[in-house]
């Protein structure tokens, strides 16, 4: 993203300007044509010859437009020429500094909106079914698969069934103690509960696959993976958005929200592209489950 694209409506700008200088052009000709072909015309008289009247024949040369065609014409050039001109004005010297006005007022920084931030918010109350539609390759790194993993797993193989898509799921290594205790002390879980919880994901997703094969899309492919360091937060990355999970920095308790930031589209810039960068190691974890549609 370029820092011009980081200003509102520069596009829609550059867009109306183009049309809005073709539409002076185009109505400035066709009155300068319209003037040419209502003149008011040269009278030519001639003798009349061979007929049985006497005197001159006289006739209006170089008028081609009566008055009132000419008067109607005039009016709707002239309207849409004085529109083309005011859209021109607008966009030269108001848009720009409304959409700058505009982030002031809402006291954007320049990376924020260049980050593609989109949303802020509990974990409960954001949605990803629809993003999921232009999702490719998705790659998720929970400390628990409670709560929004085990909803959004079946979503995920239902969107397998109509196109290809790729899904990497990592979590914790349920045999490793001092993994799981550090994972459950930051999401307040009982250690024990933990472990059993992701080996029961485990059970749950090889099924869920299994049963879903058939419909697949060819070349669709889910692994799991335990991962080997206690993860910072969770972290949900695809081809079409990025997302953080944040616990709270203390005293966070079992069925608390957790603080979620989505990232939309910029996926080349910072923080997706340092996201989808810090979850590379995790194709060479340890996999514990791999389903590939053939």
């Amino acid at each position: 993203m370029s820092d011009s694209d980081l200003v509102p409506f520069d596009g829609f700008r550059k867009r109306t300007c183009v049309v809005g200088g073709i539409t002076v052009v185009a109505a400035g000709l066709l009155l300068y044509l319209v003037g040419r072909l209502s003149g008011e015309g040269v009278l030519e008289c001639a003798p009349n010859e061979g007929g049985t009247e006497s005197g001159l024949r006289c006739v209006a040369d170089g008028a081609q437009l009566s008055p009132l065609v000419s008067t109607v014409l005039v009016s709707i050039l002239t309207t849409i020429l004085g529109i083309g001109v005011v859209t021109l004005l607008v966009e030269f010297f108001l848009r720009k500094k409304f959409g700058t006005d505009l982030l002031r007022f809402l006291q954007l920084d320049a990376a924020v909106v260049k980050s593609g931030l989109s949303t802020l918010g509990p974990s409960t109350t954001v949605q990803f079914h629809v993003e999921m539609e232009a999702m490719d390759s998705i790659t998720v790194l929970a400390r628990s698969p409670g709560g929004w993993l085990n909803e959004y797993l079946p979503a995920l193989l239902r969107t397998a069934q109509r196109r290809k898509i790729e899904i990497t799921v990592a979590l914790p290594d349920p045999s490793d103690t001092d993994l799981i205790s550090g994972c459950g002390m930051s999401l307040g879980v009982d250690p024990a509960d933990l472990a059993e919880a992701i080996r029961s994901f485990v059970t749950s997703a090889q099924s869920q696959w299994t049963t879903s094969l058939p419909t697949l899309t060819r070349g669709s492919t889910l692994r799991i993976v335990y991962a080997t360091q206690v993860p910072s937060y969770d972290a949900f990355v695809s081809n079409a958005l990025c997302a953080v999970f944040l616990s709270k920095p203390i005293n966070h308790g079992d069925g608390d929200n957790l603080a979620t930031i989505v990232f939309k589209d910029q996926m080349n810039d910072f923080p997706s592209e340092w996201l989808a960068l810090s979850v590379q190691p995790l194709k060479s974890e340890n996999e514990v489950f791999s389903g590939v549609k053939k």
